[in-house]
């Protein structure tokens, strides 16, 4: 469980020390007020990233050369955020990247998520990825070894006199990472499934699912018969960077025919799928991060979201109490931001 949260320089937060020892903490206050950059703060300890940007020179107060996060629980982790780099601390010890992350699980709903369902190809290949690393170590390093492979193959590939043999020998490491980073990916969503199987009927919901199958026996003659592609377009037209899958609520593609209020309901769903896969896996509990999760979910939504909230250390945003249920405020720290 997080005990203590303490930002410096965090955004618009110049100082903030919070005592968090409770299993339901909510942060209510206005808007740009600061209360999502807590939740930002605490993902960001835990995955390395923010869910809001990519630059995380962004995050630095305007006023500082500098921020840092302190979050403490069975460990103290640490980052600090300067103009030149990012550094981690497990009790006050400077770690690698890799050492740092997962020493404490969280998983996050924002508005922003709706992306993965109505954005870009991109924005779900980042939802399996992101996951993915959360959930097994393995993968992330999979997946950044992919990416320098990748790179590699594009310049070959951009070169006005491309070396073929080289070309060869590369594109046969890279296949090697194909085949793993799809064969992670499509078990993941078959445990993602098997997990929305029930947490559909318990938000009373329609069936929600992904639909992802990659599997290519043959991927040599694949990559074989993609040069002249490749060649032409000087880049990788094919590969795990490329794939695509759709979200599915009652068969359908959520893209297309789930209303704003159904894509908020599959966002919850796939966290909430998320957050039990993390928990059979480790045997731990997962941090579980709302940001105005109430917002546009009807009464009986709402009702059947709560069931899932006592399971695990749950922080929750607002602008108003009132569209928070009784029977939680009664259990919960209620901290005002602003």
């Amino acid at each position: 469980m997080i005990e203590n949260l303490c930002l410096n320089n965090f955004r618009n937060l110049k100082h903030k020390d919070l005592n968090l020892n409770n299993k339901l903490v909510i942060f209510k206050g206005q808007n740009a007020s600061g209360k999502t950059s807590i939740l930002e703060a605490i993902y960001l300890i835990s995955t390395s990233k923010s869910h809001r940007t990519n630059n995380y020179k962004e995050m630095i107060n305007n006023e500082a050369s500098s921020a840092s996060i302190t979050l403490k629980a069975n460990k103290t982790l640490k980052v600090i955020l300067a103009k030149d780099k990012k550094s981690y601390f497990i009790n006050d010890r400077d770690r690698k990247n890799m050492e740092f992350l997962g020493n404490i699980k969280a998983v996050m709903f924002s508005s922003l998520d709706l992306k993965t369902i109505v954005g870009a190809n991109a924005e779900r290949r980042k939802f399996l990825d992101i996951n993915l690393s959360l959930i097994d170590e393995r993968y992330l390093k999979w997946l950044v070894t992919y990416k320098k492979l990748l790179r590699k193959r594009n310049e070959l590939l951009k070169a006005s006199k491309p070396d073929l043999k080289l070309l060869k020998v590369i594109t046969s490491e890279f296949i090697n990472y194909v085949k793993a980073i799809n064969s992670y990916r499509n078990l993941f969503c078959q445990k993602v499934n098997k997990a929305l199987t029930e947490i559909s009927q318990g938000l009373e919901v329609e069936k929600i699912a992904l639909d992802y199958s990659f599997l290519e026996d043959n991927l040599d003659l694949k990559y074989e018969a993609m040069l002249d592609t490749d060649l032409k377009y000087k880049m990788t037209c094919f590969g795990p960077h490329k794939d695509n899958y759709r979200i599915l609520i009652d068969g359908k593609d959520a893209r297309i025919f789930a209303s704003q209020g159904q894509q908020r309901t599959i966002m919850i769903a796939l966290k909430l799928a998320i957050v039990e896969i993390l928990k059979k896996k480790y045997n731990d509990e997962i941090v579980l991060l709302l940001d105005d999760v109430f917002a546009e979910l009807d009464s009986r939504r709402q009702s059947n979201l709560v069931k899932y909230l006592h399971k695990n250390q749950t922080f929750i945003t607002t602008t108003s109490l009132i569209e928070i249920p009784n029977y939680l405020l009664e259990k919960a720290l209620i901290i005002n931001i602003g």
